[in-house]
C-alpha cells in the first residue's frame, strides 16, 4: 500500500463528513470524486484529507440544490468567471422556483380562507340581500342541457386559465347563468356554464355581472336540487317587495373536490333591486 499518513479509508473518509460510502463509490463512477490511492492488490480505495476542500465543495453545492452534473460542470473549467456564470444561473433558476412556491403558497392560502368561509349548516337555506361589487368571468355562451354538456364547455373554460395555480379547487368560481320562464320559474336542465376570473381581462375575453344587491341562498341538499331553494329565495324576494332584474347564478358553494357527494352544496343568487 502507498505510504501516505493522510490517507484514509473509504469509510473513514465517508464519516468525515456524514455521508455513505456508497456515496463516495457513486461520486468516483461518474468521475466526480476520485480515491487519491486504489491499491492494487486488494482494489480498496483510499481518499487523501487534502482531497476535503473538493470534497466540501460537492457537498456545499449539493445543499444549494445542484445537481450532480452541475457539479461536474463547476469543476470541468474552475475560474472565477465561471464559478461566477454558474452560480448566477442557479441563483435565476431558484428564483423562478421560488416565484412559483409563492404562487402556490398564495393559492393554498384562498383555498384555506374560500373553504373558512363557506356557510355553516345551521345557515343553510337562509335567505339574504347581499351588496355583491362588479364580477368578471368568462364563458363561451353556450346552452347546455346535460351535466355531459356542462363537463366539456368547463373543461374548455379552465383551459383558458392555465396561467393560474390550481384556478378551481376548493372555489366557487365555476357558476351557471340559469334560466327562467315567463312566469318566473326556474327552467330545468338549461344552463350557460361560467367561471369566474379574478379581474377584468382582454386577454381571457372576460365578461361581468353588475354590482349591486343579490338575494341569495345556500343549499347543502346537493346538485343539481336547485328548485327547493330558488322557491324559498323567491318568496323571500316577494315578501321584501324586490324586483328581479336579471337571470339567476348558481355556484358550486362546496363540491367534489373537497365533500363526498351528500356533502355537495349550492348557492342561488338572483339580482334585484330595493
Amino acid at each position: 500500500m502507498k505510504d501516505r499518513k493522510d490517507l484514509m479509508s473509504i469509510s473513514q473518509f465517508a464519516d468525515l463528513r456524514g455521508i455513505t460510502a456508497e456515496t463516495l463509490r457513486h461520486y468516483d463512477r461518474i468521475g466526480l470524486l476520485s480515491p487519491a490511492y486504489i491499491d492494487p492488490e486488494t482494489n480498496y480505495r483510499y481518499y487523501s484529507i487534502l482531497q476535503y476542500e473538493q470534497f466540501g465543495t460537492i457537498l456545499e453545492l449539493r445543499r444549494l440544490n445542484f445537481s450532480l452534473d452541475e457539479i461536474k460542470d463547476f469543476f470541468s473549467q474552475r475560474s472565477v468567471e465561471h464559478s461566477l456564470e454558474l452560480l448566477k444561473k442557479h441563483r435565476d433558476e431558484l428564483h423562478i422556483q421560488l416565484n412559483e412556491l409563492k404562487k402556490e403558497e398564495a393559492s393554498l392560502d384562498d383555498k384555506i380562507r374560500y373553504i373558512r368561509s363557506i356557510p355553516p349548516r345551521s345557515k343553510a337555506m337562509t335567505p339574504e340581500i347581499m351588496d355583491i361589487p362588479e364580477r368578471y368571468y368568462i364563458t363561451d355562451g353556450s346552452v347546455v342541457t346535460d351535466e355531459e354538456g356542462m363537463g366539456f364547455t368547463y373543461t374548455a373554460l379552465e383551459s383558458r386559465l392555465q396561467d393560474e395555480v390550481s384556478p378551481i379547487l376548493a372555489s366557487d368560481r365555476m357558476g351557471l347563468i340559469a334560466f327562467t320562464d315567463d312566469d318566473g320559474q326556474l327552467i330545468e336542465n338549461k344552463w350557460i356554464p361560467f367561471i369566474f376570473v379574478r379581474k377584468n381581462s382582454s386577454k381571457k375575453k372576460s365578461r361581468s355581472f353588475a354590482a349591486g344587491h343579490y338575494a341569495s341562498i345556500t343549499s347543502y341538499e346537493g346538485w343539481p336540487e336547485q328548485n327547493k331553494p330558488y322557491e324559498k329565495l323567491m318568496e323571500f324576494i316577494m315578501e321584501k317587495g324586490l324586483k328581479v332584474t336579471g337571470e339567476p347564478l348558481v355556484f358550486f358553494t362546496v363540491d367534489i373536490t373537497i365533500a363526498a357527494d351528500e356533502g355537495e352544496g349550492i348557492t342561488i343568487q338572483i339580482p334585484v333591486e330595493k
